[in-house]
């Protein structure tokens, strides 16, 4: 029997779900920038969307997406920019579905 993944604690002090939606774009964006600035970015999207971590579902995941790249952009590798961006459409696609 595999247990359910537990809510990992964050640098913010975020607990976000590896399975969840807002656990998915977090592993995706991971692999660009350094968790700290992650969390930093999604802390500021999140607010400023008005979301919680729990908040963020597979209907809004495109809008947090869309919210945490205008800062993401200044700290991603200019040349694994579209990269990123192919990743987070197919997960957007995926988690729609």
């Amino acid at each position: 029997m595999n247990p359910t993944p537990r809510p990992r604690p964050r640098s913010s002090g975020m607990h976000i779900n590896p399975v969840t939606p807002l656990g998915q774009l977090v592993a995706v964006l991971e692999r660009y920038v350094t968790p700290l600035t992650v969390d930093s970015m999604l802390r500021r999207s999140l607010d400023h969307l008005g979301l919680t971590v729990e908040g963020v579902t597979p209907r809004n995941l495109e809008r947090a997406v869309e919210e945490v790249m205008v800062g993401l952009r200044l700290f991603c590798e200019g040349h694994r920019l579209p990269d990123l961006m192919v990743e987070l459409a197919e997960l957007c696609h995926r988690v729609a579905r």
